[in-house]
Formats: C-alpha cells, sequence, structure tokens
C-alpha cells in the first residue's frame, strides 16, 4: 500500500493498481479517521478520489496527528451539542461546496511558470496562487473549524462567521486551542499568520533586492519586512495546501458521517459542478489505466479525452473506456449550463501526439434511461457508437 501513497505523491499512482486494491487502501489509510466503519466501503467511490488528498499529508505525522485532533474536537461538540451542531453545519455546508469548487477550478486552470521565467513574474504567480487558496478556499473551510472550536470552548456558534475576514477568526480563535492549530493559524518557518500571508498574497507586497532574493512588508505597528527566496515561499505554498488538505479532509470526513441525520434535518444537497464530477471520473479512469487528456464540446456533443496507458486492443480499449458514458452523462445533465445544449455524450482515445484514435458516443437521453433503470443493459449498448480513425467505419453494438 506505501507504493501507491508514495506513486500518488510523485503524481502517478503505479498502474498495477486494481479497483480493489485501491478499495483495500481506503479502509488501511481512512480506517484511523472514520467512527462509522461502514462508510469506508459505501462511499468507497467519493473515498478512492479523496485518497489522492489524503495522501499529501500522510507522510507528515504533524498533519495526520492535527487532523485526528480536529475530529476529535467536533466529536466531542457533536456528542454533547447534537442540534446545535447540526445547524451549524448546514449553515456552511454552501461556503464549503464553494471552496471545493474554486479549489478544483485552480488544480484544473494552473499551469506553473518554467524556471527560465524570470524571477519576478515566478514570485507574482506564487503570490496569486496563494491569494486563490486562501481566500478562495481555506477561508472557507476554517469557518467550520473556527464555529466548532468557539463552541468546544464554551461559547456559541458564531452566526455572523460568514462575515468575518481572515483576520477576525484568527485574532478570536480559541486560545486554548491555539497552540494544538498552530500549524492552521501561521506558517512553521517564518511564523507569519495565515491571513498576514492573505494580505501580503492579494496586494503583493514584495520587492525585488537581488537575483535570487525579495523582501516582503506585512503587519501594522510598526510594520515588518522578512526577505525570502523564491524556494521558501515555495515551501510556504506547500505548507498553504498541506493545511488546506487537512482542514478540508475533517470537514469532509464529518459531512460524510452525518450526511444521513443533516439530509433528515432539513439540508439541501447542491449539484456538484462538472469539473468536480469529471475529477473523480478522471481518477476513476486512471485506476484502469487511462489517463485524462483533456475534454471539449463541439455543436451538441461533450467529448472526454483520453490516452490508453495499458498494452491492449485498441477495440478493447474503447469498448472498456465506453463504460463511464452513463456517469459522464449523468454529470452532465447535472450542470445546468451543459443540460441545455448538450445531447451527446463521448469518450476519445487519443495517441501521445494528440491524434484521433477510437471514439465511444451515447445519446444522453438513453444513458439517463439505463441508470434509471427504465431500459435494459442491452439495449443502452445497442445505442452506443463507435467510430475508428483508421477506418472511419462506424459500428453500432448490438449486444
Amino acid at each position: 500500500m506505501k507504493k501507491l501513497i508514495d506513486g500518488i505523491n510523485k503524481g502517478r499512482a503505479p498502474r498495477d493498481f486494481t479497483v480493489d486494491d485501491w478499495n483495500a487502501a481506503v479502509r488501511v489509510f481512512f480506517g484511523p479517521y472514520f467512527r462509522r466503519k461502514s462508510l469506508l466501503k459505501s462511499k468507497r467511490e467519493l473515498l478512492r478520489t479523496e485518497l489522492l488528498n489524503l495522501a499529501k499529508i500522510l507522510p507528515f505525522p504533524e498533519y495526520t496527528d492535527l487532523l485526528l485532533r480536529l475530529l476529535k474536537t467536533y466529536r466531542s461538540v457533536l456528542r454533547n451539542h447534537t442540534n446545535d451542531s447540526y445547524n451549524f453545519l448546514s449553515l456552511i455546508f454552501q461556503d464549503t461546496i464553494i471552496a471545493d469548487e474554486k479549489w478544483m477550478s485552480l488544480v484544473i486552470m494552473h499551469e506553473p511558470l518554467s524556471k527560465e521565467a524570470p524571477l519576478t513574474d515566478r514570485v507574482y504567480q506564487k503570490f496569486d496562487l496563494l491569494d486563490a487558496i486562501l481566500e478562495g478556499s481555506y477561508k472557507l473551510h476554517l469557518r467550520l473549524l473556527y464555529g466548532f472550536a468557539l463552541k468546544y470552548t464554551g461559547n456559541q456558534f458564531p452566526s455572523n462567521v460568514r462575515t468575518l475576514d481572515f483576520g477576525a477568526m484568527v485574532s478570536t480563535f480559541p486560545s486554548t486551542l491555539a497552540s494544538s492549530c498552530k500549524l492552521l493559524l501561521e506558517d512553521p518557518e517564518h511564523l507569519i499568520k495565515v491571513n498576514q500571508w492573505r494580505n501580503i498574497a492579494a496586494h503583493k507586497n514584495f520587492i525585488m533586492k537581488t537575483s535570487r532574493t525579495f523582501e516582503i512588508e506585512y503587519g501594522n505597528q510598526p510594520r515588518r519586512i522578512k526577505r525570502l527566496t523564491n524556494a521558501s515561499l515555495e515551501r510556504t505554498l506547500r505548507w498553504t495546501i498541506l493545511t488546506l488538505n487537512t482542514v478540508r479532509l475533517c470537514n469532509l470526513i464529518i459531512y460524510v458521517e452525518h450526511m444521513h441525520e443533516l439530509k433528515a434535518a432539513g439540508l439541501q444537497v447542491v449539484p456538484v459542478r462538472l469539473e468536480s464530477r469529471l475529477t473523480g471520473l478522471c481518477h476513476n479512469l486512471g485506476i484502469v489505466g487511462f489517463r485524462c487528456v483533456s475534454y471539449y464540446d463541439r455543436q451538441s456533443q461533450f467529448t472526454l479525452v483520453l490516452q490508453n496507458e495499458l498494452d491492449r486492443p485498441l477495440k478493447d480499449a474503447i469498448i472498456h473506456a465506453s463504460q463511464v458514458l452513463a456517469q459522464l452523462s449523468t454529470a452532465l445533465n447535472s450542470a445546468l449550463s451543459h443540460r441545455v445544449r448538450i445531447n451527446r455524450a463521448a469518450v476519445q482515445l487519443v495517441d501521445k501526439n494528440g491524434n484521433e484514435l477510437a471514439t465511444a458516443s451515447v445519446n444522453i437521453d438513453d444513458a439517463l434511461a439505463f441508470t434509471n433503470k427504465k431500459i435494459r443493459m442491452k439495449k443502452y449498448i445497442s445505442q452506443i457508437d463507435f467510430s475508428f480513425a483508421s477506418s472511419r467505419e462506424e459500428l453500432r453494438t448490438r449486444g
């Protein structure tokens, strides 16, 4: 299992791990953090994707220990103040969805500058990324932790938490928990508060001093100056991502464990953005040897572009890839911007140069009918169209 985690953290999970191996990894690595062990099976598809986030903190005991402490804090409050906790979880739920959407868009769109780019440009881009992470995602997840921290220390859940800025939450974070949550509130290298990092990043308060260093200015009464390198800023960015992963995983686990009760209490679950669904879909495709390259929509068809990374015949590969068309269609139907203009879903295999090899497509209505058990599998399969670039002869399967 360590090989799997090491592979994830190197950017590519080993291809010899099967779906069953991933499910076993979910049980092993998520097991210590879940009270309701049955969820490790019923939510295994979600947790296979989340294993990518958990893997990032597993090499660092200070973050895994922090995750356990946070969960213990939340659960203590939930046990002693169940109704108030559910009300606050419901209040912040939409914020956590927005935070994840922004994080997903950031991951998809961010393209780091090359090492040959001027240092000024690379520093500027890192500050842009730091600002987007802290303001767009981390602050929204911190709201939930801040509320539970207040309640844990004998205060009330803050009804105005959504109007509080970073500085207000950090400065009024309960002192009895601040030391155990220090990693979430200030970086371990420069000891700069997370809200100050957000201000530095947002205002780009830096001045180049040498070909390798720059100075940042922050704080009030008095203003402080600190000299940094690109490498030290990179470490700060890494700390930001690790802290986001930790508090986000804590929030996710709590929501997963209590979603049944929250729905019963009236929580309205909002539709998940297409990008989020595609991320999970691409992760599951990666487990069976496909790499998601890109996606596009043209006319009325949405196409997910893949590369086959296993040694298998093209026909077998495109048939295997076509098995996700029902899931892809469901995702497209859930996205309002696509629902009104897209009526076909497709997967396309390309070679390493991006040249089309084969495509499988289906009418979204047929895929939804199959998903909703209105038509049998044999009928659904007969509606999938296959085309191969080498011959351009369209084939329709007949079961």
